[in-house]
């Protein structure tokens, strides 16, 4: 693995962590406040600015090379993306287990209490399912931000690529 990627990774990483930071800290995610909008904006922020980041990453490790093909960037992509979504991933489970472990736990009986208003019967299933649910999350947004950055990378690529055409390499034959 190049180094270049794995710092880039964790820069990436560092957007999404800090951004993580201030909806929690401030607690701008409770259900039906003003922070949901504030807390979609924060979102849209975190997600334009790691496809950003992503792509002048991409660029970035384009330039070690003199051919850069789509498939370089996709592999160079993933690679960035993948140990970013576990680090994302891990901090989630840190915040979720030792520095916050009542907020879920908060988050969950607003929820249910919602739900039971409105699906009585769905609150029994989701019941069952709840001592897992914690791993269950991490689990699930560590591929959730893995299968963003790899269709990212996908497109991205597609816009970083350097290749030499058929005309450059017969003259360079000849």
């Amino acid at each position: 693995m190049n180094k270049s990627r794995v710092v880039y990774a964790l820069q990436l990483a560092l957007l999404s962590i800090l951004i993580m930071v201030v909806q929690t800290e401030f607690e701008i995610t409770k259900i039906g406040t003003v922070g949901v909008g504030i807390n979609a904006l924060l979102w849209l922020i975190k997600f334009i600015g790691s496809i950003w980041l992503l792509y002048y990453f991409i660029k970035e490790s384009s330039k070690e090379s003199e051919q850069f093909t789509y498939k370089d960037g996709v592999k160079s992509g993933m690679a960035i993306t993948l140990i970013s979504s576990l680090l994302c991933s891990l901090y989630q489970a840190f915040s979720l287990f030792i520095i916050h472990p009542t907020a879920f736990e908060d988050q969950l009986s607003e929820a249910m209490e919602l739900m039971e208003q409105s699906n009585p019967d769905v609150v029994a299933n989701i019941e069952a399912i709840i001592p897992n649910l914690p791993s269950i999350t991490i689990f699930v947004s560590f591929f959730f931000y893995w299968i963003l950055g790899i269709i990212a990378s996908s497109i991205i690529a597609n816009y970083t690529k350097r290749e030499r055409s058929l005309f450059d390499q017969m003259e360079e034959q000849q």
